[in-house]
């Protein structure tokens, strides 16, 4: 059936354009990492792996003068800690080496989640889906919004946000624009809990290699539709006086409820392959994302092409937005990597029953446990801690069983922890976007917009997870 063209905005229908002359140099000798990687990984190549962390030094040296100054100092302090913590416990050259490459799991998904974002801003399905959440009535916006920033965001990753974000340029009242940039963070954030496309997933699967996706997916998905009604529930209890609904200009247009169908269909066709080759493979689903992902997204957009009426993508434009998009990444990965050094270091100075045993001590075990878990690491995210250096950390340095917990409400807990503390931090990307977009302190979106409704949630998670714990588990 064709799929008619609805138009895209006016950032997502361009390409993206070259933020440094060495572009092209950067981008391949990233794609070079990842492949090494891959190869390495998969068999067990061990100078392959090592390749593969040499050029991922040499990605981050050739972008290092385009990294913001405040990753720099953050990603730097990391790793003096680590690599001092490291030198303590007498393996400081081993440690950077393992650090090296644990990180190179994020950069094969990070790259890999670059190629789908291009055909997923310039899909017809998708701008029908932001129409269709455009005009819901007031009553509804709030869900209708968390839950498609949830959905496609769980599919394509960050490009939703850039996709929704247009509806807040159209919303006239300032209340309002502020309400539905936090249901996008919140409903983006907690697909953290179930997502294979999410970078906390692959965090927390490279941490606890007992586990597979399916082990916290299972459990984490039907947490996330509860997550994202308490959101709602939160919203509408704390949203004030409504306003008299406006009339919705865009109203008139014709939608097509079948976009959603279009879109589903995708989604379960990129995770069935996705998880085919990872099974069949017996691979880190990060490895799995980046053999499947690149060679659906090139399909996506020729079909594009082909039912497209009046399209503006292209594979020459495709091919741009990949070499602009790689270099892109260096703070990601620069952030990733500086955290595995601080993980390293603290598994390599601090003995693990020191933190279990205060923790016993205390008596906090079992839901004790997981609520304290929760509560303190929110609290860390609060104060700019990226939600990844603790999930490294807490790994590291923490036994589940000896607490009263399973490996899975361990996973859990971490999932939660960042799903809530994503939009708790005032240092996260999601918060930088969401501060930029609406035109407000990044501590505002974070702590005044969000505070309370990652406190609250942390008490909606533990009695989810000390349930599944005592149960389910």
């Amino acid at each position: 059936m064709k799929d008619a063209s609805v138009s895209a905005p006016a950032a997502a229908a361009r390409p993206l354009m070259p933020e440094s002359p060495a572009g092209w140099l950067s981008a391949a000798v990233f794609l070079i990492s990842a492949a090494s990687a891959t190869v390495g990984i998969l068999g067990d190549v061990v100078e392959a792996t090592y390749a593969a962390a040499g050029l991922m030094w040499l990605y981050l040296a050739l972008e290092a003068p385009r990294i913001p100054a405040t990753q720099r100092l953050i990603a730097l302090a990391l790793m003096l800690v680590g690599g001092g913590l490291a030198w303590y416990g007498g393996r400081p050259g081993q440690a950077f080496l393992d650090a090296s490459d644990g990180a190179l799991l994020f950069l094969v998904l990070f790259g890999a989640v670059t190629f789908i974002q291009y055909p997923a801003l310039r899909s017809p399905s998708m701008h029908h889906a932001r129409q269709m959440i455009l005009q819901q009535p007031p009553g509804r916006r709030y869900l209708a919004v968390s839950a498609a920033a949830h959905c496609l965001g769980a599919l394509v990753n960050f490009a939703a946000m850039t996709l929704l974000a247009t509806f807040l340029h159209q919303a006239l009242e300032t209340d309002v624009r502020r309400r539905m940039g936090a249901a996008m963070c919140r409903g983006f954030a907690i697909a953290a809990t179930w997502s294979p496309f999410f970078v906390s997933m692959a965090v927390i699967l490279s941490v606890m290699p007992d586990l597979n996706w399916s082990d916290i997916a299972l459990p984490g998905f039907p947490l996330g539709l509860l997550v994202l009604a308490y959101g709602w529930l939160f919203d509408r209890a704390t949203r004030g006086r409504r306003a008299k609904p406006r009339a919705n200009a865009q109203a008139a247009e014709a939608v097509r409820p079948a976009a959603f169908g279009r879109l589903a269909v995708l989604a379960v066709m990129l995770v069935a392959l996705v998880l085919a080759v990872a099974e069949g493979g017996s691979m880190p689903m990060p490895l799995a994302i980046f053999l499947v992902v690149p060679g659906f997204s090139l399909a996506w957009l020729l079909v594009l092409r082909k039912y497209e009426a009046a399209g503006d993508g292209s594979v020459p434009g495709f091919t741009e937005h990949i070499r602009a998009g790689l270099p892109g990444l260096r703070g990601e990965v620069l952030l990733f990597l500086a955290a595995n050094v601080l993980g390293q270091g603290i598994a390599s100075a601090v003995d693990p029953g020191t933190v279990e045993g205060a923790m016993q001590a205390a008596g906090l075990t079992g839901p004790a446990a997981i609520f304290a878990l929760l509560i303190g690491m929110l609290a860390c995210a609060a104060m700019a801690i990226h939600p990844l250096v603790l999930i490294v950390v807490l790994a590291h340095v923490l036994d589940p069983q000896r607490l009263g917990l399973t490996q899975q409400s361990l996973a859990l807990i971490m999932a939660c922890f960042w799903g809530l503390g994503a939009v708790l931090s005032p240092a996260s990307g999601l918060t930088l976007f969401m501060a930029r977009t609406l035109g407000e302190p990044q501590w505002r979106v974070a702590w005044v917009r969000n505070g309370a409704y990652s406190a609250l949630g942390a008490l909606v998670c533990g009695a989810y997870v000390s349930i599944f714990n005592a149960f389910f588990a």
